[in-house]
């Protein structure tokens, strides 16, 4: 449900002069089919340490995902400055801020994201803005103190609920 089937369509139709390194985690072999036009590095199961390392290595962020929540590891890029392509069927246009910061692609639609690899390959101011925009967004957005002030709320809303009294029938 990551969408790997519509990145490896998606590299095998890739066409640039660029020299492209592929960061792979978890699952190894996944891209093998392109392995004699990319330089893939398989990296395994990795610890947090290993993915933020990660992360900073690369230069853009593949979440193709066709059934995804929350999107942590897209917020992880993101804080990590770095521009998340993804499908515009889940939560994360919303999580990513799209198509103003996520960069947007049609579900499913491997042609698509190959564009939108390209598209930000061959422009690096357009990789560093949404990467700056992405950092600013989980920083401004997603923060310890956001969250505990979210928590605060809704058991503020919770303790007034419970204090009103029950209307009689």
């Amino acid at each position: 449900f990551k969408g790997t089937p519509y990145v490896l369509e998606a590299l095998k139709n890739l066409k640039t002069d660029k020299k492209i390194t592929i960061l792979t985690c978890e699952h190894k072999g996944l891209l093998d089919e392109v392995k004699d036009k990319f330089n893939v590095r398989d990296l395994g199961l990795i610890k947090d340490k290993e993915m933020i390392l990660a992360m900073n290595a690369c230069d853009i962020f593949l979440m193709p995902s066709i059934g995804e929540n929350a999107g942590l590891m897209a917020l992880e890029a993101m804080v990590c400055s770095k521009p998340v392509v993804i499908f515009n069927n889940t939560g994360l246009p919303y999580v990513t801020h799209a198509p103003e910061c996520g960069y947007l692609v049609k579900n499913r639609d491997s042609d698509d994201l190959r564009k939108a690899i390209i598209d930000l390959i061959e422009h690096k101011e357009e990789r560093e803005k949404r990467g700056k925009l992405g950092k600013k967004i989980v920083e401004k957005e997603y923060s310890n103190e956001k969250y505990y002030e979210s928590l605060r709320k809704l058991y503020r809303e919770v303790y007034k609920r419970k204090r009103k009294p029950k209307k009689e029938k």
